[in-house]
């Protein structure tokens, strides 16, 4: 159900665990991050590597310590979260290029408005979050593969263990690991790992294709699996536990060999010794327990479809997967629809977070370069190169690329198809695609001039690049040189190091502001140059124009921009700039009531003695407020399920109009006890004195036009209409009620002088009209109020985006709320607590304006909230909706720092144990809460507190009933 609680990276070592940590940290101050997800990292020991499930294992048990929660109660824990497992903990000795960061931190040329780069991670997070995550689900996925596929067609994990494979050719399937389904493709009959084509074609074939089923890497585990995994912890092997062992370094398992091989489906413990025995790091003792645990849990499958599956694992792949991911229109899970920086992906030529670059030849992939200018006679990859010019062509088939230790510069040069395996013998090693004995013998070189006596000898430890190397002796890596002697000399006298050693030495973090330094200055040359300006955030904004001094190209962007949304946008982030530039507009201007206006005459069409009666229910917000409000809801649509309710028997909001002889208007208020005679046109247009209590009823009469007299004034206008009005209101909520009171009010305003003027008006048009309302009296608000409260029952709502909303409205079952035993469980209490929303709605609104990708990111989570709350209601599933309920209270609790409040805090605390949900109805801060409880006596207790500790002079238990009908106008 949405979004999942804490996503868990494994890293290689205490030091890969803190790269990783410094960039997630970056991106999350940034805004570009979920502040939904607790993104943690977990490290393998120093002493040792433990394999992937290890690996997981550890994070698991790290997530329960920081959370104080013990093994005993880790069932209800893991009932209770979604977690997302990513096993990044490789060295990437495959891809050196970005081992530092590891393969997950690696860049990924891809659209993008941020001045971070896009990261594999944030195309990897794209397919979590639209995953179907169950309630209690663990999902373990790899981070050198980018998934996707159709999530639409994966049911909710309620339990158990299950693999998810995608349909791939024979040869790919060699490569990987692949299961053997049963006919119909839902049950997996036994797995095989790196199996030739031949036997994948006679033992694996998907039914009726020549296609086997390959492994995505991707695992899920429900709460009694994961609960029981953890249990592995307290296990004993040879002499201590499994968590001693993992946490001293002295035990590996992986997740996909001793895992999922003990849970295929009768799987017999010696069939099951047989298969690992060659490859497991376990003693028998050791995958025994495993075997006991997760043979007792079934692997079960999850063919998906329209998946990619991009793997990179290697160098030469890399160039292939970043194409294929581009291919695939793979986005950062924060991509909107249009994007500023644009990477250049061709066939022939990739480059990306990169200033200037001239490149001439071959294939070329480069990255995070600036100030180069290269020939080349081969495909040719090159990255975190700086104002570098060789002097002569460059060879096919090298990798270039430079690291900074101290401030000093070491350029790094190797073969792309050069092999980083770990190997004890010479021969084996090949090093800018030349066998190790031969490059060594052509530069008078041997092997003691590059690895220290008994180390390892592999290209990794290899002290081949120097620091600050001359031209020449770069040169001399990639082709031998006349003066092969005296290179020789100075290769041996410079300072030099290792692969590894860079790694350790030089700062990821470092590389990775470099790339955005370079992404802030494309972005300033493209603002600058009157180019985008549509999607940046406003902290990147004010990153892209510090220090220029001159604004004027943008300003006058602004000042030509007719569009109200992208005006609104560029207004906000130019004064966040700008303290200069002031803030000229409070709001978004458009022409709701555009439909409205007409130049036919308003004419009184009742009798003198008739009475237009209109009436209406208020309306309960369960999930979606928010996505309803612009410029949200113009930008990315909204969704919105609500209810209509009577309250203690009627339907709260009443209007009554009248005709009169005497030419004034006279408003009067029923609740508020006032009554205002206005004769005079300047005092119906004063609607914005925020001392009038008459304000909307104003607001509306001018939106009729009364405000329009001619020499005559008011006086006249009404003698022509035949007379005056009196407007009497009843409105049995209190103000900052939280129930759409003020846009049902309006609503209700409306149709009740339709209905007096003899218009015919549609409820659509009703709507738009409500929105103009409240723009005129510059309160804001969105369209689910009225909707809400206008339209009876229970109401699944959706807007598309666009300038004028034009909401489709989804009646649903209304048996949650009929049925007295369902009905029963709902408690509706007024806190006492009044807040007005124009103040939040405005501060909203403005950080909409400055398109944080984690405030966004809230948004689009309420917006899901109503489609799940929709499912609950459609399955009569109370349990699901007070989910939908809470969950949906959490995400209002992000939009706005006062949505809750000690007062709310403590009444929540209070009475927490006798509820599955609740969220108060409105902006928050305040007004009516909706409590979803078990059964119905969990809601009598509810209530027997809430009576006793906090009902006051204005806090109160209230009665609703569901009202199907909605707006009623009717003329005695």
């Amino acid at each position: 159900m949405t979004s999942f609680n804490y996503c868990l990276i494994t890293a290689s070592n205490p030091n890969h665990a803190a790269i990783c940590q410094s960039m997630l940290d970056r991106r999350v101050a940034n805004g570009l991050y979920p502040r939904e997800v607790v993104f943690r990292v977990s490290s393998d020991p120093a002493r040792g590597r433990v394999g992937s499930g290890g690996g997981t294992l550890l994070a698991l048990l790290n997530l329960l310590r920081d959370e104080g929660v013990s093994l005993q109660e880790s069932s209800t824990f893991f009932r209770e979260k979604r977690i997302l497992v990513i096993n990044a903990g490789g060295e990437s000795r495959r891809l050196p290029l970005y081992a530092p960061e590891g393969k997950l931190f690696a860049p990924l040329p891809l659209a993008s408005s941020s001045v971070f780069p896009p990261i594999i991670l944030d195309a990897l997070l794209s397919l979590f979050f639209r995953y179907a995550w169950g309630s209690g689900e663990v999902l373990v996925s790899s981070g050198d593969v980018v998934l996707d596929f159709d999530t639409e067609l994966v049911r909710p994990q309620e339990n158990g263990i299950r693999a998810f494979a995608a349909p791939a050719s024979y040869a790919k399937g060699s490569l990987h690991g692949v299961f053997k389904f049963n006919p119909v493709g839902e049950t997996i009959l036994d797995f095989f790992q790196k199996a030739p084509e031949d036997f994948l074609r006679q033992h694996a074939s998907i039914e009726g294709t020549d296609e086997c089923a390959i492994d995505m890497g991707l695992i899920s585990m429900g709460a009694d699996v994961a609960s029981a995994f953890v249990g592995l912890a307290e296990r004993r092997g040879k002499g201590t536990t499994f968590q001693d062992a993992l946490e001293a370094g002295l035990l590996s398992f992986d997740l996909y060999l001793e895992i999922l091989t003990a849970s295929l489906p009768g799987l017999s413990f010696a069939d099951f010794e047989k298969r690992i025995r060659k490859n497991t790091g376990l003693s028998k003792l050791e995958f025994a327990e495993v075997y006991a645990i997760f043979s007792r849990f079934p692997l079960s499958g999850v063919m998906t479809r329209s998946s990619s599956f991009i793997h990179f694992g290697s160098l030469q792949e890399f160039s292939a997967a970043c194409l294929a991911a581009s291919r695939k229109g793979l986005k950062p899970f924060y991509s909107l629809p249009e994007e500023e920086l644009i990477p250049e992906v061709e066939q022939r030529r990739i480059v990306y977070n990169s200033g200037t670059l001239e490149a001439e030849g071959s294939l070329l992939f480069a990255e995070n370069c600036d100030g180069v200018r290269v020939v080349s006679e081969g495909p040719l990859m090159i990255a975190g190169v700086r104002d570098w010019v060789p002097g002569e062509p460059l060879p096919g088939g090298l990798c270039i690329e430079q690291r900074s230790v101290g401030g000093r510069r070491v350029m790094v040069v190797f073969g792309i198809g050069d092999d980083f395996g770990r190997s004890l013998s010479l021969h084996d090693l090949h090093y800018c695609g030349v066998p190790m004995p031969r490059w060594l013998n052509e530069r008078n070189l041997d092997a003691a001039d590059l690895w220290d006596s008994g180390t390892t000898r592999d290209l990794s430890s290899a002290r081949l690049f120097a620091c600050d190397g001359s031209e020449d002796l770069v040169r001399g890596l990639w082709r031998k040189l006349d003066d092969g002697v005296e290179w020789a000399v100075r290769f041996r006298s410079a300072r030099r190091y290792s692969i590894s050693e860079l790694d350790s030495e030089s700062s990821a973090t470092e590389r990775d502001q470099a790339r955005v330094v370079l992404r802030t200055r494309a972005l300033r040359e493209r603002l600058l140059s009157g180019r985008g300006f549509r999607s940046i955030s406003a902290i990147d904004f004010s990153a892209a124009v510090t220090n220029v001094t001159n604004l004027s190209s943008l300003k006058s962007m602004f000042n030509h921009t007719d569009d109200p949304l992208l005006r609104s946008y560029r207004q906000r982030l130019l004064a966040k700039a700008d303290p200069n530039f002031g803030r000229t507009e409070e709001r978004i201007s458009i022409d709701f009531a555009r439909g409205r206006q007409t130049t036919k005459p308003l004419e009184i069409r009742v009798k003198h003695d008739q009475i237009v009666w209109a009436r209406c229910p208020v309306r309960l917000d369960l999930a979606g407020g928010w996505s309803d409000t612009p410029p949200y809801t113009n930008r990315f649509g909204g969704e919105v399920l609500n209810v209509a309710v009577d309250l203690n028997g009627q339907s709260p909001i009443q209007v009554f109009v009248r005709r009169t002889r005497e030419r004034f208007i006279k408003l009067h208020s029923i609740d508020l006890g006032v009554t205002e005679t206005i004769a005079d046109t300047r005092i119906l247009q004063d609607y914005r004195d925020p001392s009038s209590p008459f304000s909307l009823p104003k607001a509306v009469l001018c939106l009729f036009g009364l405000d329009a007299a001619g020499a005559g004034g008011l006086d006249a206008s009404l003698g022509a209409l035949g007379g005056g009005l009196e407007l009497t209101l009843l409105c049995a909520v209190p103000k900052g009620s939280g129930l759409g009171t003020s846009s049902i009010l309006a609503g209700t305003i409306l149709a009740a002088l339709a209905r007096f003027f003899g218009m015919t008006v549609t409820k659509d048009e009703l709507f738009l009209q409500v929105l103009e309302v409240e723009q005129m009296l510059t309160t804001g608000g969105g369209w689910q109020d009225q909707i809400g409260g206008m339209i009876g029952g229970v109401k699944f709502s959706e807007s598309r985006p666009g300038l004028w909303p034009s909401p489709l409205v989804y009646q649903l079952d209304p048996f949650l709320f009929e049925n007295d035993q369902y009905r029963s469980t709902m408690t509706l209490f007024y806190t006492g607590i009044t807040r007005l929303a124009k103040n939040i709605l405005q501060e909203v609104v403005e950080r909409v304006n400055e398109l944080s990708r984690s405030y966004l990111f809230t948004h689009h989570c309420i917006k899901e909230l109503a489609r799940f709350g929709r499912e609950a209601i459609s399955l009569r599933d109370l349990g699901r909706l007070a989910r939908v309920i809470s969950m949906s209270w959490q995400e209002n609790v992000l939009i706005h720092e006062s949505t809750t409040n000690q007062e709310i805090e403590a009444m929540v605390s209070r009475t927490s144990s006798y509820f599955r949900g609740m969220k108060l109805l409105g902006a928050g801060g305040g007004g009516f809460a909706l409590f979803v409880s078990e059964s119905p006596a969990h809601a009598d207790e509810l209530r027997q507190v809430l009576r006793r500790d906090f009902e006051n002079d204005r806090a109160r238990l209230v009665d609703f009933q569901l009202n199907k009908t909605g707006l009623e106008v009717t003329v005695s």
